[in-house]
């Protein structure tokens, strides 16, 4: 009898350190996890702080874009009124280059007026870049656990996204 219980002891000690190794596996796996990710959110914090400095730049030379534009309207305006003085056959041609210069101004206009919207977005509200930033780490962070796991996602499988991506387009990254 005594010979039972002295193995049965020893088993449940043996199972006892069984199950604490187990844990400190897992603390250290959950340890590592957590580094990897904090890592990962440095380098998001970072990135986002350089994408804000590298924003205000920009503006300026939105604002500048502008007055050149206007510039060249004024400009464009000047000339087709003393083309009046011109031959037939060369105001016909000067007046066709200016309507297809008039409609490279516009679509430039049409685009810095988009580019200064975006720029303005992300001016007052920084909120959704730094949600962006957050869920794009979340996402690379859910793959390399995945990764490290050995686990694979299917191909038509998707991550989605934790913030609605309403006001900024997915080409921003």
């Amino acid at each position: 009898m005594s010979d039972t219980s002295s193995r049965l002891l020893r088993a449940l000690r043996d199972l006892a350190i069984a199950l604490i190794n187990a844990t400190l596996i897992l603390v250290l796996l959950c340890l590592i996890l957590g580094w990897k990710l904090l890592d990962r959110v440095d380098n998001v914090a970072a990135n986002f702080a350089r994408n804000i400095v590298s924003v205000e730049p920009l503006r300026g030379d939105v604002q500048s874009m502008t007055t050149e534009i206007a510039a060249l309207r004024s400009d464009l305006a000047a000339i087709r009124e003393n083309s009046g003085q011109a031959t037939s056959e060369a105001a016909q041609a000067v007046a066709t280059r200016l309507e297809s210069v008039e409609a490279r101004i516009e679509t430039v206009d049409d685009r810095m007026t988009a580019f200064r919207e975006r720029v303005q977005s992300i001016e007052l509200d920084p909120e959704v870049l730094a949600a962006r930033a957050v869920e794009t780490a979340a996402n690379q962070f859910v793959i390399s656990a995945g990764q490290l796991a050995g686990c694979e996602m299917p191909a038509a499988a998707a991550l989605k996204p934790l913030v609605p991506a309403s006001g900024v387009s997915s080409g921003a990254n």
